[in-house]
């Protein structure tokens, strides 16, 4: 058993030494072309949701949170569409506002007793530590730069 699976291991290797540079560049390339297809279908499809929420609360039927918390996926699919260190660092500037303001509403539903969402203390945290985490991606991104 173990002879033939290090056969069928070698019999790869060589194969794979036998293909020609641009073959696995044609085919690289093409797997490229479709994985940011599906990116950009992935960014589409969350930029409807945003819309959709964003629509819902200009009529008062759904939270400011919920909009803004639709936006993170939403950034989080830009991020990797971006092509240069500039727009990844617009991006993440983008997601710590967004972290920064839902923190900010979770506080204040919290000091005030919950409100309607029914808000509490691990909430705000939970929101504090996404924060945090934008900020530091936000460094890290800078310091690359």
């Amino acid at each position: 058993m173990k002879t033939t699976i290090l056969a069928l291991v070698l019999a790869s290797i060589v194969g794979l030494m036998y293909c020609s540079d641009e073959s696995l560049a044609v085919t690289q390339e093409s797997e490229d072309k479709e994985l940011r297809v599906l990116q950009e279908s992935r960014r589409d499809t969350l930029k409807r949701v945003e819309v959709i929420l964003d629509s819902k609360f200009k009529s008062g039927l759904t939270t400011a949170n919920e909009v803004l918390n639709a936006r993170i996926p939403l950034l989080e699919a830009e991020l990797e569409l971006a092509r240069s260190q500039q727009e990844r660092i617009a991006i993440f500037e983008k997601m710590l506002e967004v972290q920064t303001e839902v923190e900010r509403n979770l506080s204040g539903m919290v000091n005030s007793g919950g409100g309607r969402e029914g808000a509490g203390p691990v909430d705000l945290l939970t929101a504090t530590a996404a924060r945090i985490k934008a900020e530091i991606d936000l460094y890290k991104a800078k310091k690359d730069q």
